[in-house]
């Protein structure tokens, strides 16, 4: 077998985070889903923390900002907003809500810290190509992130009322209704 790269443990704490969340992310767990001893996880980080950061930092990559870049490329501000709503509702916000329940973790609540700000900016900038002013945008956009909180926590509150993709985009939608000049 061959040694195990940094982003082979990197994929495997993004596995552990997905199936238990952000607590469950350690060397030793990582490990035993790699089926192997933790040894060779301190060839590519420093501890648990390392490791830790470097799965929410490939989580943020994907999540957030590979989503943005691609809704950037949108030239309407409204379908922008519209497509990244419908995207994210289209998908169970699971991991989102247990990484904002772990928010109190230093490693965690800084990734929660940075995602947020990164979607809410987003959003404004979207809302100000709307026309909207900086402060309407600014509190638009806050109001766009509550919901998409709200909507992360439902699934996992209420997991029977929004169980299907369907129900998720009908969600978004109404919420766009509103939350759109």
């Amino acid at each position: 077998m061959a040694p195990l790269t940094r982003g082979d443990w990197i994929e495997a704490a993004l596995v552990v985070l997905e199936e238990d969340g952000p607590g469950a992310v350690g060397m030793e767990q990582v490990a035993r889903h790699l089926g192997i001893t933790k040894g060779s996880a301190y060839h590519h980080f420093g501890g648990r923390d390392d490791l830790l950061r470097a799965a929410l930092q490939a989580w943020d990559r994907v999540h957030t900002r590979e989503l943005f870049a691609e809704m950037e490329g949108l030239t309407d501000p409204r379908e922008r907003i519209t497509q990244l709503f419908l995207q994210t509702a289209s998908k169970p916000q699971t991991v989102w809500a247990k990484l904002v329940a772990a928010a109190d973790d230093a490693v965690v609540g800084e990734i929660v810290q940075t995602v947020a700000q990164a979607r809410v900016d987003f959003v404004e900038r979207a809302l100000r190509d709307l026309g909207l002013t900086r402060a309407a945008a600014h509190r638009r956009a806050l109001v766009a992130y509550a919901t998409h909180l709200g909507l992360a926590q439902l699934t996992v509150e209420l997991p029977n009322e929004l169980a299907d993709a369907s129900a998720r985009r009908r969600f978004a939608r109404e919420a766009l209704e509103l939350l759109l000049p």
